[in-house]
Formats: C-alpha cells, sequence, structure tokens
C-alpha cells in the first residue's frame, strides 16, 4: 500500500447496486462514524430506486444490496474482495434511516453498517481503506462552513464507475454556486458549478485551502481539507451543456438522520 495516499482517497469508496447479484448501477458512498458506530452514507435515490422528487423507479428492478471493495491487509492496493450490505431485513423493511422531516425529498440516507463488516474477518485484517469520517474530528459547524460564492470544492467520486487509479475516487473540481445561507428549495442544500456523471451520486464534497504556517525555522506548507456535504445529482436544463450544477446536501442532513434514524421505505 503506498504510504502518501491522500486520506480523503480513503474515504470515498465506489459502490455496486444489486439485485440478484445482478449490477443494476454504480454510485459513490462513504462511512461515518459516531459513538462507536459506523454508517455508510450515500443517497436515497441509489437504496430505494426511485427518483427522489417524482418517485418513479430508476430501473425495472428494486436495489437489494450495495457492494463495496475492502484491501486485503499487505496486499498490493489493487488486490481487493468484495463486501455487501443489505438494503432490506428478512422481514423486507429497508436497513436505512431517512431524514425525519423531510425524508426522501433530502436525497441523503445512512445504512448502518454491523460490527462485522468493519473488523477482522475470514478473509483476514483489513486496512484502512473503509477509513471513514469521525464526527468527533469533524471541525465544522454542523450548519456547514460559510464560503463564498465561487469558493474551490471537490467532489471525491467515481464518475461513470471509472477507478484508473484501482478504487480509489477522482477528484472532480467544482465551485459554489448558490449562496449557502439560503435554503433551497426550502431544505438544507447548495448547488455547486462542475461537470459531474453517473456513478458520482453519494460522493463526499470538500474545501481544500493551502496555506503556509509561518514559525521556527521558516514557514511549511499547509494542507486543510475539510468535509462539507454530500453530493446527489445534477440540474439539466435542456440539454446536459446548458446546466451543469450538482446539489450538495449540508452535513447537518446527517446529524438529523442519525439523531432520529427515521426508517426508509422504497414506496
Amino acid at each position: 500500500m503506498p504510504s502518501k495516499l491522500d486520506e480523503w482517497s480513503l474515504r470515498s469508496v465506489p459502490l455496486r447496486i444489486l439485485c440478484n447479484d445482478a449490477c443494476l448501477g454504480e454510485a459513490t458512498g462513504f462511512f461515518w462514524t459516531e459513538n462507536g458506530e459506523t454508517f455508510l452514507i450515500t443517497n436515497w435515490h441509489v437504496v430505494a430506486g426511485r427518483h427522489p422528487d417524482t418517485g418513479e423507479p430508476l430501473s425495472y428492478f428494486a436495489p437489494e444490496e450495495l457492494e463495496y471493495p475492502r484491501f486485503i491487509q499487505g496486499e498490493s492496493y489493487t488486490e481487493v474482495w468484495r463486501q455487501k450490505i443489505r438494503l432490506r431485513d428478512e422481514n423486507c423493511a429497508a436497513t436505512w434511516f431517512v431524514h425525519p422531516v423531510y425524508s426522501n425529498s433530502v436525497d441523503v440516507t445512512a445504512i448502518p453498517v454491523p460490527l462485522h463488516l468493519m473488523v477482522e474477518t475470514s478473509k483476514g485484517p483489513q486496512n484502512s481503506y473503509v477509513c471513514p469520517i469521525d464526527k468527533t474530528s469533524y471541525s465544522g459547524e454542523w450548519t456547514g462552513r460559510r464560503l463564498d460564492m465561487g469558493s474551490d470544492l471537490f467532489v471525491l467520486g467515481f464518475p461513470m464507475g471509472l477507478k484508473p487509479t484501482g478504487h480509489f475516487p477522482i477528484w472532480k473540481r467544482a465551485s459554489v454556486a448558490t449562496e449557502m445561507e439560503i435554503l433551497l428549495n426550502g431544505r438544507p442544500a447548495f448547488l455547486i458549478d462542475t461537470a459531474t456523471r453517473e456513478g458520482m451520486s453519494g460522493s463526499p464534497v470538500v474545501y481544500v485551502r493551502n496555506s503556509d504556517i509561518t514559525g521556527y525555522g521558516g514557514s511549511r506548507p499547509h494542507r486543510h481539507v475539510e468535509f462539507v456535504g454530500v453530493y446527489s445529482g445534477r440540474h439539466v436544463g435542456r440539454n446536459e451543456i446548458q446546466a451543469q450544477l450538482g446539489i450538495v446536501w449540508k452535513p447537518e442532513i446527517i446529524r438529523d438522520i442519525l439523531a432520529c434514524r427515521t426508517p426508509g421505505s422504497q414506496d
């Protein structure tokens, strides 16, 4: 495993959406740890298989599982095995949580990850490829960092399912396109200007600031990366070139979902 990977490249995971082991599509997600529990964060439309605004099915089949890669400790970073997490329990009830107020009109969901999927298994010990964002280390306010219009952001995902660097995400550049302090259609989200593609749904969005720290012996470069939200898809015009705008849900959405743990539904 390379020793100088960016830690945020270890926090975005490619997802395959499965039904009866057939792949319905691809998406992106990340893990969130809070109070000793771990959750897979992605979009509602990824797990429900429906459009979040219209409720229309996105496929003839409903998703049953999500699959993501895990690296094997001591092996090449290209050597992985596949881990699956079910989206319905033995009673066919959804295993994910939705927003307690907005439900699926907020296109973010949290799926509890059983402890045995995050620790050593019969396949051997796993390394930190599954590297959660830890709530205790999250430095931003829950209402979201105040960013100026046009501030640079990055969407860490897998456009069109591309994995040219062995299961590590592509950092797609974006910029803040709407005022973050004003609700987007009455919901806690904002728009970004970016040419994203299918497969990036559920990607973490981060703000990067590079600066110099001056101290004894001179100055040294410092890089600060901060989580600012969850990407969930594009607003498009009559064609995709007319409005290359993406939706980002603010971090407070995750707080609300995990505080109330409202069961989801595919209806």
